[in-house]
């Protein structure tokens, strides 16, 4: 129950941070993000024939995997 949960997560944590340090020892830190000009906005129409200023069209499946 409760104790596994918590056991569980102290051992995510515990995890998450030896990947950090392992990244860093292979890396070393990380670089700061330089500034970009924005990407365009992408617009899922679905078939509407709606425009919208400056909009890019998007796929209308993504393909990509949630995880």
């Amino acid at each position: 129950g409760r104790a596994a949960k918590d056991a569980l997560a102290a051992a995510r944590a515990t995890v998450r941070e030896a990947r950090r340090d392992a990244w860093r020892a292979l890396v070393g830190s990380v670089r700061p993000v330089e500034p970009r000009e924005p990407e365009a906005a992408r617009a899922r129409t679905l078939g509407s024939t709606t425009n919208v200023s400056g909009a890019v069209p998007a796929p209308e499946i993504s393909l990509r995997k949630r995880g």
